[in-house]
């Protein structure tokens, strides 16, 4: 007997109201629940000089043995009695004995109970017991019967190593053999933004798993309390995966929009990220660290958005461009961190001609993090044209006070 219900059955004189095995007969059971049989004097399941064998049964009933039966039973739960490999002794939760629907509700300790060597349920999860396995839908990782931010987590949380194992045929959305962030990302969308988004992944929002050609560029910026992790264009990147290098004595925090997961070891320090909202350019946010953490892999929605690392920026001043110049010329410049910045020209026997930037250290401008650019047309504070000649630009700031010589040719 191979997937078989036996249920609401009854007989009298001593008989076995859902199985009567005598008489030397052998019964090999598999897959099968027998339950809601009854007998006189009550018993469901009679043997005489029989033999039973069981696997990955639910037998919920009254067991009567008459004479010397031989008895093998292996990952089944039974009612009362329950010895060997994998058995369990322990009511099913049926879905609704009353009215005959005797499939396993969530929680159920007959799902993913039955001989791990036997052939999976038709979901890919672990074989149940009994003839009516739960079946869950692709992306329900947390198998209650619901798409929440929580299926998501327990993705991300498998992907940075928190979580040991996981039925991976319903996280592994994109299908293709493995769970990601990316994964996590297709799902969060499903639980939070359309429910009615079908498994395995399709188009979302722009964000179907397809190379973009142009590679987006990421790295970490000086942040008030820490460090961002920004990308060119977050356009969907619905998913990240990364491996940051830390101090190992760095107390630092990890915070971003959507879900975010992280493990750590010493200074290595996993990270999963799934995003729902595809406008902010911030994927991370980090704390507790002096220094920039540094990126020692990169994955956007599983590597089908190609991705460059900038190195963190370092204070400095570019020589401006182009030198020499008539009648403007442009000076950039470059901040690891917010601050305030000046930024003025002189001539070269130290006088001032122009404020760029500010006016004097107590009037300083402040400038995020980043790159930044200002345009001297060439003339001073009082909108004259200067003379031809060289001239510097000093930008001062918190890291200290840099110099360039331009030339000016009328």
């Amino acid at each position: 007997m191979d997937r078989c219900l036996i249920s609401k059955n009854w007989a009298i004189d001593y008989g076995g109201g859902g199985l009567d095995v005598e008489n030397g007969a052998v019964l090999t059971m598999n897959r099968s629940t027998v339950t809601g049989n009854t007998g006189t004097p009550g018993t469901a399941i009679l043997l005489n000089t029989a033999t039973w064998n069981v696997t990955n049964s639910i037998i919920w009933g009254v067991y009567f043995p008459l004479a010397t039966p031989t008895f093998s039973a292996s990952y089944s739960d039974f009612q009362s009695v329950y010895e060997g490999t994998g058995n369990i002794n322990a009511d099913p939760l049926f879905a609704d004995a009353a009215n005959g629907d005797f499939r396993l509700r969530p929680g159920s300790p007959c799902i993913d109970a039955g001989d791990p060597t036997s052939p999976p349920d038709a979901d890919g999860t672990v074989a149940d017991m009994g003839a009516l396995p739960r079946m869950f839908h692709i992306g329900d990782v947390t198998r209650d019967d619901a798409f929440t931010a929580l299926d998501a987590s327990w993705v991300l949380q498998y992907s940075v190593k928190l979580r040991e194992s996981l039925p991976l045929s319903l996280a592994d959305v994109s299908g293709n053999g493995r769970a990601s962030a990316y994964d996590a990302g297709l799902i969060l969308h499903k639980a939070i933004i359309d429910l009615s988004f079908v498994f395995p992944a399709g188009d979302i929002a722009g964000g179907e798993k397809v190379g973009r050609g142009t590679p987006r560029s990421m790295g970490f910026v000086r942040a008030d309390d820490g460090w961002n992790l920004v990308v060119s264009n977050p356009d969907g990147v619905l998913g990240c995966d990364l491996t940051l290098l830390l101090p190992e004595t760095a107390e630092a925090t990890f915070s971003g929009e959507g879900a975010v997961e992280h493990a750590r070891d010493g200074g290595t320090v996993l990270v999963g990220i799934a995003r729902t909202e595809f406008t902010n350019p911030v994927l991370l946010h980090v704390s507790g660290t002096t220094d920039p953490p540094q990126i020692a892999s990169v994955s956007l929605n599983e590597e089908a958005i190609p991705a460059v690392v900038n190195a963190p920026l370092a204070f400095s001043l570019s020589q401006n461009t182009p030198n020499p110049f008539n009648p403007s010329t442009t000076i950039r410049f470059s901040l690891p961190e917010a601050g305030p910045v000046t930024l003025a020209v002189y001539d070269v026997n130290g006088r001032l001609v122009r404020n760029l930037v500010g006016v004097a250290a107590s009037a300083a401008q402040t400038f995020l993090s980043g790159q930044h650019s200002v345009v001297w047309d060439g003339r001073d504070d009082n909108g004259r044209e200067v003379a031809s000649g060289v001239y510097l630009a000093r930008l001062t700031a918190a890291h200290g006070v840099l110099t360039r010589r331009m030339v000016l040719v009328r």
